[in-house]
């Protein structure tokens, strides 16, 4: 399990994914990205699936070598979210409203993710 709580006054970048989502197996890799680049930074990276089984967010994220928190059973948290499907992308300011928001992922949105992750850090 994952809570936000345990990033108080922390910028947050929160995907939802599902993993057979193509979309999501062509984020990971960006959003590990993201981790690594501005984790010392302050940001924080987390993933969470919609899927109930652990074992397949577990699977996705040794796939992806990912190396922030995945946390699964994520569909009642991602309708809290209104997020209408996979990947939603979520940065998060400081204290955790939203910054923006990013449904479905295409490389082209990379710059855009990147600008906003270098505003909330500021």
């Amino acid at each position: 399990q994952v809570d936000l709580a345990a990033y108080a006054w922390k910028p947050v970048l929160v995907m939802f994914f599902t993993e057979t989502c193509p979309y999501c197996t062509k984020a990971a890799p960006f959003i590990e990205k993201m981790n690594k680049d501005h984790k010392s930074g302050g940001l924080n990276v987390v993933g969470v699936s919609l899927n109930s089984d652990a074992s397949y967010a577990a699977e996705f994220a040794r796939h992806y070598g990912l190396t922030f928190p995945v946390a699964y059973g994520g569909k009642s948290v991602a309708r809290q979210y209104q997020a209408n499907g996979v990947p939603y992308i979520y940065l998060l300011k400081k204290d955790h409203t939203i910054y923006n928001v990013w449904a479905g992922y295409h490389e082209s949105m990379d710059e855009e993710i990147k600008s906003g992750i270098a505003d909330v850090l500021k």
